[in-house]
């Protein structure tokens, strides 16, 4: 389940090219926080995924349309992809 986010937002923010530590300043929380959704032991909250996609200029579509995959998993109103319960 936050593996699957954590690898999005890996590519989101290799992309990018800046350091864990300056999109963790930029986004308002710990190097150690950016670490745990990249490593996919945390899920961020809402308003952090919020947060990501302006900072990052995503579309507001980034993400968000809801489908169903092959593995039981599914696209939650978060834009991220969500293992199925």
């Amino acid at each position: 389940m936050a593996l699957v986010i954590s690898e999005q937002l890996r590519a989101v923010f290799n992309n990018s090219g800046l350091s864990q530590r300056k999109i963790a300043d930029k986004l308002c929380v710990s190097e150690s926080t950016i670490s745990r959704w990249l490593s996919g032991q945390r899920k961020p909250r809402e308003i952090c995924l919020l947060s990501v996609r302006k900072l990052f200029n995503l579309d507001k579509n980034y993400n968000t349309k809801p489908e169903c995959y092959s593995d039981g998993s599914e696209r939650r109103s978060n834009g991220l992809i969500e293992a199925k319960k």
